[in-house]
């Protein structure tokens, strides 16, 4: 009798754990993905480099002395060669915008889109921003 309340209890030991860890690891509890990015002088760091397609909620916060902001394109293009206009990427030419995230400085800000499997890059297109080095490569499955 012991051992069957024993096995019972490391069972949902186990589950419980598991949902913490995917917990502290991004996942929601809806079954969509969280990922957390940094935005400051001159970078943007997301917690994680890829998700699994679908909902993709995205926790943005501001570290930076100015404002950012965190757009996500669609593209089969490389984050460090998007077409440029100017002192800014010509967003219409890079791929497909699905969204855009403004955040002053010392803020977070969030927002959730469907992603579909693909190559995705993150940049901040304020004047200047991307070519001083603000732009990472993520990658839906």
């Amino acid at each position: 009798m012991h051992s069957k309340k024993l096995a019972v209890c490391l069972l949902l030991t186990a589950a419980l754990a598991t949902t913490v860890f995917a917990t502290a690891c991004g996942e929601d509890a809806g079954g969509g993905k969280t990922v957390s990015v940094v935005l400051s002088e001159y970078k943007v760091a997301p917690s994680v480099t890829s998700a699994a397609a679908g909902k993709v909620t995205f926790k943005v916060s501001n570290k930076g002395a100015v404002a950012h902001e965190l757009i996500v394109i669609k593209t089969d293009t490389a984050a460090d060669n998007l077409p440029v206009s100017g002192l800014k990427v010509a967003e219409d030419k890079a791929g497909k915008v699905i969204g855009e995230i403004e955040v002053a400085k010392g803020k977070s800000e969030s927002d959730t889109w469907e992603l579909t499997a693909g190559k995705y890059v993150f940049i901040c297109n304020i004047e200047g921003h991307y070519k001083e080095g603000m732009h990472a490569a993520f990658t839906v499955q």
